[in-house]
C-alpha cells in the first residue's frame, strides 16, 4: 500500500539509511535461549514521492519458531516518509518509527509473524554499520527477539569484492551471535565516550561526557557508578546482580532489572525517590567490551529525552 505523499526530496532520516542493509541476526526465544539465525538484505527506497522498505529473510534453525517466521516470500510495505513520524502502510507491516539522528524507535504490527514488533536501530556514526534488534511480542509478551549487527553496501549485486566482504562480515556476526551481555569480572575499568542527547521533540540538543566505573564484587557482582557531564547531567551508583542472562540493579540510587538476548541487553531503571526512569538497550559489539547505549529517559511515563552513543572499556591502569 504505496502513498505518494507529493514530495520531490527524501526525508533527512530516508538519506541516512540509504542503500542496501545486509545482517545475520540471531534468533532467541522469549526466554533468551539461542534458536538460530536469520540471513536478511533490506532496504527503504524513495522514489517519486513515494518511500518502498522490502526485506528479504531467510533462517537457518530457529527450533519451535521456525514455522512461524517463514513466510514463503519477501516482506514489502509502503513509508510516508517522514523525520517526525515514519507511518508504515502495509501491507506486510502497520505502525510508525520516529527517528532520533541516527537512531530509530519503530514500533509496528507484522501479519506474517503475528506479533507487535518494537524495533531499534542506530547507526554509527560515520559508519555503514547499525545496530539493530527486534523484540516480537505477543500482547505485551516477549515471543521472539533478533539482534546483531547490519553493514550497508550500494553495489552487493554487481561487485565481487563487495559480496565477499559481506560474507566475511556475517562470518564474524554468526561467530560473535551466541556472545553473552557479561561485565568483566576480575577487572576493574571504566566505559568512557560521548553520547548524543534528543529531547522528546526529537531534536538534538546537544552532548554529554559519560563515564561508567565499573568494579566487580565476585563473579556475579559488581559495583557501578555512572557520570553524565554536558546537557544532561547525573551521578548514580548501583549494585549489578547477575543471574545467568538476567541481572538486578540493587540500589541505592537506582532499581531494576536487565534481560539479555547474547550480547544485546534490555534495561529498566528506576530512580530512587525519584519519577525518573531509563529505559534503554545496552549492545556489546565484541569482546573487547566496547558498548552501544541507546537509553529513553522518562519522567513518570513522558519521554523527556533519548540518549545515544558508543562507549569504550579502559582497564584501570
Amino acid at each position: 500500500m504505496f502513498v505518494n505523499t507529493g514530495v520531490e526530496a527524501p526525508s533527512e532520516w530516508q538519506k541516512v539509511i540509504e542503500g542496501t542493509w545486509h545482517g545475520r541476526p540471531s534468533i532467541f526465544d522469549g526466554e533468551g535461549t539461542h534458536v538460530g539465525y536469520e540471513n536478511v538484505a533490506r532496504a527503504s527506497e524513495f522514489s517519486n514521492g513515494q518511500t518502498h522498505y522490502w526485506m528479504n529473510t531467510k533462517f537457518d534453525g530457529g527450533g519451535h519458531l521456525r514455522s512461524r517466521l517463514e513466510l514463503g516470500g519477501m516482506f514489502s510495505f509502503g513509508v510516508i516518509d517522514s523525520d517526525q513520524n515514519r507511518i508504515y502502510t502495509g501491507p506486510d507491516f502497520f505502525g510508525a518509527g520516529q527517528p532520533y539522528g541516527t537512531f530509530v524507535d519503530s514500533n509496528y504490527y507484522s501479519q506474517g509473524w503475528q506479533a507487535d514488533l518494537v524495533t531499534w536501530n542506530y547507526i554509527i556514526p560515520g559508519t555503514d554499520v547499525q545496530v539493530y534488534s527486534s523484540v516480537c511480542y505477543d500482547g505485551w509478551t516477549p515471543a521472539i527477539v533478533f539482534d546483531g549487527l547490519y553493514l550497508r553496501t550500494f553495489d552487493h549485486e554487481t561487485n565481487p569484492e563487495t559480496q565477499k566482504r559481506i560474507q566475511e562480515f556475517k562470518e564474524r556476526e554468526e561467530a560473535l551471535g551466541q556472545m553473552n551481555f557479561v561485565t568483566p569480572t576480575k577487572e576493574k575499568g571504566a566505559w568512557k565516550g560521548s553520547v548524543e542527547v534528543f529531547g522528546a521533540d526529537q531534536k538534538l540538543m546537544g552532548h554529554s561526557e559519560v563515564v561508567i566505573d565499573h568494579e566487580p564484587i565476585d563473579l556475579i557482582r559488581s559495583r557501578q557508578t555512572v557520570t553524565w557531564n554536558g546537557v544532561l547531567e547525573r551521578q548514580y551508583t548501583f549494585e549489578r546482580v547477575r543471574l545467568e542472562h538476567k541481572t538486578m540493579f540493587h540500589g541505592p540510587d537506582v532499581w531494576g532489572n536487565q534481560m539479555a538476548y547474547g550480547r544485546c541487553a534490555f534495561t529498566a531503571q528506576h530512580f530512587t525517590n525519584e519519577a525518573t526512569k531509563i529505559k534503554g538497550r545496552e549492545f556489546m559489539l565484541n569482546y573487547d567490551y566496547e558498548l552501544v547505549v541507546n537509553w529513553q529517559v522518562f519522567d513518570g511515563n513522558a519521554l523527556t529525552h533519548v540518549v545515544v552513543g558508543v562507549l569504550t572499556w579502559e582497564p584501570a591502569a
